[in-house]
């Protein structure tokens, strides 16, 4: 079959369905379309794009053909980000490197091949990272205009969150980095607390000032609780074709999260495991991370240095792998906004440490690979199967949770998580 045609079919059909309703009415569309789950943006690039195609005459394969175009653009536009924040970062190769991250089968089967809208999201996710970057490695002083930055950066935030359900995980990450830019910049209680009110109020404004236009079922007032609420949420299955660790108990991936896994113990099921240990784990990186941020700030640092900066975005895809990795229900596509965020960090981290050595990222390299190739072996006119269906499932979770128990010890040896524990213990006492 031609590469133009190789696409997931269902997701497609989904976006051009929805984009009659958008037509017909977009303030309404929540109330119209009982399938249309994507927050406001996410409808926009899905339906309303789609819908701007139907609009021209159209018919369904040409506008996806042109819908798919539009896709791989905005996947091209996220590599020169990624070189955007390499450079400003000071990582050596630069060019190779977001040319690498590029052409790695992760970067582009489950986007713009697949034809869904996670570039989009990459896109604001890159977008944050550029921002924050920039300002913190720029020569200028950002004084003057550091309140604009701020509500800048926490519209690019909630631009991120209005995307898809999905980006919480990437959302929380940034948002955690906007609050220490925010610490190290401030420096005071009362200029702290007054940029954090400007970070809000900006934010809610660029979240919730849709749902002054949009027509909802009555009792919701915005939109993002009734798609949250409402909307399609697939954690209460063992996995929805994802390889969380839970795929290795060798039930039907399709079946209930709920059911114990020690029968009479109904606190043994993957669904409330998955989330106890996704919170634990996530929370010893966030302890190590803050951690680690906090003593630069006791050195009297007024900006995130490439370092700190490196150590957010090694952050920020250690937490994508830990959900993917533990939480139940996972889809196939959820690494998407892993790799290239890995990659970008442990490239930088490299030149600081010995710990992140060129073996682990070429581990990393062939994960990937082998990831993109099972995400690519889903579109139609394409088997490259080696293996049982179940035994892919399998080889990739073992895979993945061997990668995230090494990032998870380098991560937290480098940021010398039990040491700074003591010191703060020490520091505690009379």
């Amino acid at each position: 079959m031609a590469l133009p045609s190789m696409y997931f079919q269902p997701d497609l059909h989904v976006f051009w369905d929805w984009s009659e309703p958008w037509m017909a009415g977009w303030r309404a569309v929540y109330l119209t379309c009982s399938t249309c789950n994507y927050p406001m943006l996410g409808m926009f690039f899905s339906a309303g794009l789609m819908g701007l195609f139907r609009a021209a005459g159209l018919g369904f394969d040409d506008a996806v053909f042109r819908y798919r175009l539009l896709l791989a653009f905005v996947d091209g536009s996220n590599i020169l980000l990624v070189f955007w924040v390499l450079k400003r970062l000071q990582v050596r190769r630069a060019a190779f490197l977001a040319g690498l991250t590029g052409v790695l089968i992760s970067s582009w089967a489950g986007a713009a091949l697949w034809g869904q809208i996670d570039g989009f999201s990459q896109f604001f996710i890159l977008c944050c990272l550029a921002w924050i970057v920039t300002k913190n490695t720029s020569a200028r002083s950002w004084d003057r205009y550091y309140r604009l930055y701020l509500a800048a950066g926490a519209a690019l935030l909630a631009g991120l969150l209005l995307t898809k359900q999905l980006t919480i995980f990437s959302a929380a990450s940034i948002g955690l980095l906007l609050l220490a830019d925010v610490v190290f910049h401030s420096r005071a209680l009362k200029p702290f607390l007054l940029n954090v009110a400007v970070s809000l109020a900006a934010f809610g404004a660029a979240l919730l000032g849709w749902d002054l236009f949009l027509l909802l079922k009555p009792p919701y007032a915005f939109h993002l609780v009734y798609i949250w609420q409402e909307g399609i949420f697939q954690s209460g299955i063992l996995s929805g074709n994802g390889f969380n660790i839970w795929m290795l108990l060798g039930r039907d991936m399709w079946s209930s999260a709920h059911v114990p896994i020690l029968a009479g113990f109904p606190f043994t099921n993957p669904y409330l495991l998955g989330e106890l240990l996704f919170l634990a784990l996530s929370g010893l990186l966030t302890l190590s991370l803050g951690l680690f941020a906090w003593r630069r700030f006791q050195n009297g640092e007024t900006r995130l240095s490439p370092e700190v900066l490196l150590n957010f975005i090694l952050y920020l895809a250690l937490i994508n792998l830990c959900f993917n990795v533990f939480l139940s229900g996972t889809r196939e596509r959820y690494l998407y906004h892993f790799y290239p965020f890995i990659l970008i960090a442990w490239a930088g981290l490299a030149s600081y440490s010995r710990l992140f050595s060129a073996r682990m990222r070429l581990a990393l390299i062939l994960g990937s690979t082998f990831y993109g190739l099972f995400v690519l072996q889903i579109l139609n006119g394409v088997e490259i199967r080696i293996l049982p269906v179940s035994a892919t499932h399998m080889l990739l979770s073992v895979i993945h949770l061997a990668l995230f128990a090494g990032l998870f010890s380098v991560s937290l040896r480098y940021q010398e998580l039990a040491p700074n524990i003591r010191r703060l213990f020490k520091a505690g006492r009379p």
